[in-house]
């Protein structure tokens, strides 16, 4: 069965943008959209894990995907996927995984 699972590292980015989202810029309806949005998505790439991009600078088994400004990288696994990291497209996220 597909699923999605989550790293660790992957559940506390996603939160502490959430929680930049919601105290910092004060709308906390906003942040809880964007994780219920990227959760979506996610649960839709766990049924699908190929239709992810690739990028040359991480492992060939890891894909992302894009929600806005926010890159959710993730692993493919034989029947789903495992979020690593979920960050901000600004920053040089390829270089995380070196």
């Amino acid at each position: 069965m597909a699923g999605v699972e989550w790293s660790d590292r992957a559940r506390i980015s996603l939160r502490g943008i959430a929680n930049d989202i919601a105290r910092e810029a004060g709308r906390p309806t906003v942040a809880d959209k964007l994780v219920d949005a990227v959760h979506a998505k996610a649960e839709a790439h766990g049924r699908q894990p190929g239709m992810g991009s690739w990028h040359k600078d991480l492992p060939e088994t890891y894909r992302y995907f894009l929600h806005k400004r926010y890159v959710v990288i993730y692993e493919e696994l034989n029947d789903g996927i495992r979020v690593l990291l979920v960050v901000d497209s600004a920053r040089d996220w390829t270089r995380m995984f070196e």
